[in-house]
């Protein structure tokens, strides 16, 4: 549980820094130096861990399910991303935020569809609180143009990528889901950071791509690749990992819509945002969403073993 809060702390933060970096990079371009800067971080990581300890760390877990989940996660984190970046620089980053939660929406979904059984009610009603919470903090209450000459929700091309970016998302924590038990998670998401660079690789060298390079506009966009491959890659995709190896991805999507909750307090904190009363309102329906959803079943399950049902 912690481990997909601290997730969602960085993840919060990082919507303004893939702003800044659609200033400097292309979406294939940023999304191939971040995994792989994600992926050397996390193999410098591994090897440190291996001298500082006596011991084999992955002696009794499963080294081909995590080489195959890691791939497979990758291919959909990378899918995710260049879904998500293109996007991003076509709307806002309070449109973006919004639609991408919606991954919260399609996990039950998704995973209802490949027979993981269907969701309980507890958790729609989660899944409701959190979309609505998110739907405050992210979207103005009078409609603005975007710097794109979008509309904030009228569904234009950056809206439908971001939607696309969702479904991506959605799929990678069932991947995740059905992976990250009894896996090295160190190992697991340098795997899916490796395969996740590599595979835009070539897309590096599109002519779109190498139109927007320049040595200035690389320099100007280094803090923003730093964070983003190092804390939003490297750091809370393995966060992420370890927490999804302990809760059901139904719960685990509802807890990590907390990301647009921290988007909105950094920009309090670190840019003197005014916080809106229906942002408050929508960061305390989020809250809302994810405790009901951690507390509900435990509850329910007191309750049946208070009355004998559950010996």
């Amino acid at each position: 549980m912690i481990e997909l809060v601290l997730c969602t702390v960085i993840w919060g933060a990082s919507f303004v820094a893939q702003k800044l970096g659609a200033d400097s990079f292309g979406p294939c371009s940023i999304n191939c130096y971040r995994n792989i800067l994600a992926a050397l971080f996390l193999f410098i990581c591994v090897r440190l861990r291996a001298k500082l300890s006596h011991r084999c760390p992955t002696s009794d877990l499963r080294p081909s399910a995590c080489l195959f989940g890691g791939a497979l996660s990758g291919v959909a984190v990378v899918a995710a991303e260049l879904a998500q970046q293109i996007g991003i620089e076509r709307t806002t980053p309070g449109v973006s935020a919004f639609l991408t939660a919606n991954y919260v929406l399609l996990v039950p979904f998704f995973a209802w569809a490949v027979g993981r059984g269907r969701p309980r009610i507890f958790v729609w009603i989660g899944v409701l609180l959190a979309l609505t919470g998110t739907y405050f903090i992210s979207i103005p209450a009078t409609v603005q143009p975007s710097t794109s000459g979008l509309q904030p929700f009228s569904l234009g091309p950056g809206e439908a990528w971001t939607l696309l970016c969702a479904a991506f998302f959605a799929v990678q924590i069932l991947i995740v889901d059905r992976f990250a038990p009894g896996c090295d998670m160190l190992r697991f998401s340098m795997v899916q950071m490796a395969v996740a660079g590599l595979v835009m690789l070539p897309f590096v060298f599109l002519p779109s791509e190498l139109a927007r390079a320049s040595w200035g506009a690389f320099v100007k966009g280094i803090p923003a690749l730093v964070f983003l491959g190092i804390f939003s890659s490297g750091i809370a995709y393995t966060l992420q990992n370890l927490g999804q190896a302990k809760v059901p991805a139904p719960i685990a999507s509802i807890v990590m819509s907390l990301e647009g909750v921290f988007a909105v307090l950094f920009g309090w904190i670190l840019l003197g945002d005014v916080l809106a009363p229906r942002q408050i309102l929508g960061c305390s329906l989020v809250l809302s969403a994810v405790l009901f959803a951690q507390l509900f079943p435990q509850i329910r399950r007191r309750r049946r073993l208070a009355r004998g049902d559950g010996i």
